[in-house]
């Protein structure tokens, strides 16, 4: 088998796509009264996703009296870690639910950020403080849900297909075709 007849063909693909992640998150709060009033300022949820090798994690930041209205309650979701340069930014959509214990719905907000997210988002007038006070009466417990859906990376991948191996060229019996045509014409 010579070289000339034996054929290498090399395939390669690559596809780029963005990749979405999704966080869900429940935060609950019991004794809510006693608690909103013992803290002072900002109280931070733990960091989810929980795992230490997650590249992307969140918090909430609560205030249950905000720092910019008393009156009111403050609430934002914020990157523990930023994971771009300053000038960077990433597509993020989020929905906030607080609930009662009996699972009723006392306040629904979303915000999704079409000019890039890079530290955090969120509401300094979220609810009023007696609101949400007499919202989660009688059992006292606050339950704060978080969803967050993040466009957070451009990944390139690069599939290399097998080396493929074309068949050797079968002997050709064009020419003697054509001479046996060429001929037969005599």
């Amino acid at each position: 088998m010579s070289e000339l007849n034996n054929v290498s063909v090399h395939e390669e693909k690559s596809v780029t796509s963005v990749r979405s992640s999704q966080y869900d998150y429940t935060w609950e709060i019991n004794n809510y009264s006693v608690w909103s009033t013992m803290v002072g300022g900002a109280q931070y949820s733990p960091v989810f996703p929980s795992g230490q090798d997650e590249p992307i994690q969140w918090h909430l930041k609560f205030e249950p009296k905000s720092s910019q209205k008393p009156t009111f309650a403050s609430l934002f979701v914020e990157l523990v870690v930023p994971i771009l340069k300053e000038d960077e930014k990433f597509h993020a959509g989020c929905e906030i639910t607080l609930e009662n214990v009996d699972g009723t719905t006392i306040l629904e907000k979303s915000f999704k950020s079409d000019n890039g997210w890079n530290q955090g988002w969120g509401w300094s007038s979220l609810i009023e403080c007696e609101a949400l006070h007499q919202a989660v009466m009688p059992e006292d417990k606050l339950i704060i849900r978080c969803k967050i859906t993040a466009n957070t990376l451009i990944v390139t991948e690069t599939i290399k297909q097998n080396l493929k191996k074309l068949p050797e060229p079968l002997p050709s019996s064009l020419s003697k075709d054509y001479n046996t045509l060429v001929d037969g014409q005599k």
